[in-house]
């Protein structure tokens, strides 16, 4: 994992960021509360390939905000 954030929409953004970096990746969501149905309490993890983690951090730190 190189990556978590709440926010699901921030989490597939950084998912096309990498993989416009044919750097591929998955994202996991996590569930801090199960039996509720809010997606606030939704935790999302970016997982990329240990070959490719320290390209991927590069480009997620390094990239304008």
């Amino acid at each position: 994992m190189i990556y978590t954030t709440n926010n699901h929409q921030e989490a597939m953004y950084l998912k096309g960021l990498l993989e416009n970096e044919n750097i591929y990746v998955v994202v996991m969501s996590k569930r801090t509360q199960p039996y509720l149905n809010n997606p606030l309490t939704n935790n999302f993890e970016i997982y990329v390939h240990y070959d490719q983690a320290e390209a991927a951090l590069d480009h997620i730190y390094n990239m304008p905000e």
